[in-house]
């Protein structure tokens, strides 16, 4: 959802194109964690963890950049 809402936001389109990529790089790490752990080495629950603060902290970010853009004016 906040993907969606970010891709018609009034915002440059670096700033659409870096939280885009962040969040999906945080999210995809995050879910290929878990299959890593389980099928090559529990290690990996490290990528699992900074996966999903990652995606934690893109997903606060994107909202806080939305909440921006709503209330700017112009």
């Amino acid at each position: 959802m906040v993907a969606h809402l970010l891709l018609h936001a009034r915002l440059p389109r670096a700033v659409r194109a870096d939280l885009l990529s962040g969040l999906g790089l945080a999210l995809t790490a995050d879910l290929a964690a878990g299959w890593l752990v389980r099928y090559l080495h529990p290690g990996f629950a490290w990528l699992k963890l900074g996966g999903f603060w990652g995606m934690e902290a893109f997903t606060v970010v994107s909202l806080l950049v939305l909440t921006g853009a709503l209330f700017r004016k112009g």
